[in-house]
């Protein structure tokens, strides 16, 4: 039985019915958008309508004028242009889309993503000098670049031209390239800050395709644009969140035959795709290929062209997930056993672990392990030798309220280097200044309010059973797409009597139920949690905390609630 707490917003049923007829939505509708702040008719039909009719401009973005001048020249003199991207789903997926239509074009284009074991994040001169020996004459960034001014400086030395395009924070000056584009520059006037990596990419796509008078072209890629910027937890709001649900409405249809494939041999296309789906299922799966040094394969994998070759990769990639799990599971072991044995880490507002026999695949991973246990902010690092000096490299996790980004740009002073968003981040630093950075971070002034670390987790309404019906359970697909900063209503139902209960999956893995409430009965699903069966009595009274969603089965609608949480009444 799980021991998290919960709280709920209390909504006026009065009011909320009272909206849903102003605006013919359904009370219970009403009554989630009321307890997330949305209690007029005006902010409902911002939320629920305003962000379909989206359309900025790329060349609002700052320097995307430059960058499409650049490329296109580039293109038409026959340059040499490398696309170099990072390894993980974001700039995997950055790195294929431009890389495809700079083909489309007719560019001499490749590739390059850095290896995580061997290269490390971002770009390094080593790197580039691997490119350089190609010939190549333009490099192009993807989802990395803007804290590379010493990187570009380098390769300029060399005669070679870059644009970045990049979507991360800028904690520097603007690196000296042709063209910088990113949101996040001081100086950019686009109207959205939160576009992923892949996100940026696609804008310049559409920038080219405007400039050369391509039409729409564009729009082909919006399915691999959906699962990185689903992968990289950007906000789900304004623009992508037209972009996501644009990819949504496309997926069943994808004509990217890696995606496709991915999608089937995953067992993912059994069910209807949503942003779970891609968040869960596919995104761990490409995430893992450069979780494990071998990001090349899921570039391969989403740019293949042939079904055959396609299965190969995707068989590949399948690989690459059970052993990211396999060493995922047993560093978590390491982590938590550390914790344990030092109860200084513990009780600090932030952890901080640091260890030689960690994988730096997965330390990512790790700290959001950590940080989901324990609601805190947390930082994994692996030490080891580098040019005669112990270092740590590592990974950052934060809870919302604390941006990762300002505590690390606090302590800018004793990193070798750092870059990232606010809840997420990845960092460097010597092993002797660990201690110090430790301490400090504790002493932040993000981690100052209190509240933040509480162990109460939010749902949005205490809900009666009687509303649970599939025609409710279907007016929540308003609120869709589902993700950062529009997660899927949570509710809470107090005093379920459980009527009967049953194992699914192999060995038992899930749970069925059937509850009952004053005359209304309800049918729950619960993953994972098989081995709670014998803590669960029939006849007893539970509260449940849950998603709702419709199984449909011989075209028949019948309401489920998703259990996140379950205890005695």
């Amino acid at each position: 039985m799980a021991e998290k707490k919960w709280t709920y917003n209390k909504t006026d049923n009065v009011k909320a019915n009272e909206l849903a007829m102003k605006i013919n939505i359904t009370p219970l509708l009403a009554k989630v958008l009321i307890s997330r702040g949305l209690g007029t008719p005006e902010q409902i039909n911002k939320f629920l309508h305003e962000w379909k009719n989206i359309n900025y401009s790329p060349f609002l973005m700052k320097d995307m004028d430059r960058a499409v001048k650049t490329i296109t020249e580039a293109v038409e003199e026959g340059k040499r242009i490398t696309v170099y991207g990072d390894y993980d789903c974001d700039g995997i997926t950055s790195t294929a889309i431009l890389t495809n239509f700079l083909k489309y074009i007719g560019a001499k284009v490749d590739h390059f993503i850095p290896d995580r074991l061997t290269d490390g994040y971002g770009i390094s001169c080593a790197a580039l000098d691997k490119i350089a020996e190609r010939g190549t004459q333009l490099v192009i960034t993807v989802d990395c670049g803007i804290s590379a001014g010493k990187e570009i400086e380098y390769i300029n030395k060399k005669g070679i031209e870059t644009v970045v395009t990049d979507h991360h924070q800028c904690s520097g000056d603007i690196p000296a390239a042709k063209a910088v584009v990113n949101p996040h520059r001081p100086d950019c006037e686009y109207p959205f800050k939160g576009l992923a990596g892949v996100g940026v990419a696609y804008k310049l796509i559409q920038a080219i395709c405007e400039n050369k008078g391509l039409g729409e072209v564009y729009k082909k890629y919006i399915d691999l644009v959906t699962l990185g910027t689903i992968a990289d937890v950007v906000s789900l709001s304004d623009e992508n969140r037209q972009l996501v649900s644009r990819g949504l409405e496309s997926i069943d249809n994808t004509e990217n035959i890696g995606l496709k494939t991915l999608i089937h041999i995953s067992g993912t296309g059994k069910y209807k795709i949503t942003t779970q789906s891609f968040a869960f299922s596919l995104a761990p799966r490409l995430n893992a290929t450069g979780r494990m040094g071998n990001a090349e394969i899921a570039v391969q994998l989403v740019l293949a062209e042939e079904e055959e070759l396609a299965r190969e990769l995707a068989f590949m990639v399948e690989m690459s997930n059970r052993q990211r799990q396999y060493i995922e599971g047993k560093n978590v072991e390491t982590v938590l056993e550390i914790i344990d044995k030092n109860e200084k880490i513990a009780q600090r507002k932030v952890i901080v672990v640091a260890a030689n026999d960690l994988h730096h695949g997965v330390v990512g991973i790790v700290s959001s392990r950590i940080t989901e246990r324990y609601n805190k902010p947390s930082i994994i690092l692996v030490k080891e030798e580098r040019g005669g000096k112990m270092i740590a490299r590592g990974s950052a996790r934060s809870i919302k309220g604390i941006s990762m980004f300002k505590m690390l740009t606090e302590c800018k002073d004793i990193l070798l280097g750092y870059g990232g968003h606010e809840l997420a981040a990845g960092l460097s630093i010597e092993c002797d200044k660990i201690e110090e950075f430790a301490d400090r971070l504790d002493k932040s002034e993000e981690c100052a309010d209190e509240s933040l670390f509480s162990k109460y987790s939010k749902a949005d309404i205490l809900l009666d059973a009687k509303y649970i019906t599939a025609d409710n359970v279907d007016s929540l697909s308003l609120m869709e797409p589902f993700g950062q900063d529009n997660e899927e209503p949570v509710f809470i139902s107090e005093n379920l009597l459980l009527k009967n209960i049953s194992a699914l999956g192999e060995e038992g893995k899930h749970l069925k139920m059937f509850f009952t409430s004053e005359g209304t009965d309800i049918s729950a699903i619960a993953f994972n949690r098989g081995k709670e069966r014998e803590n669960l009595k029939i006849g007893c009274k539970y509260d449940v905390v849950y998603n709702l969603e419709n199984n449909v089965w011989n075209d028949k609608k019948t309401p489920q609630m998703r259990v996140i949480d379950i205890f005695l009444s």
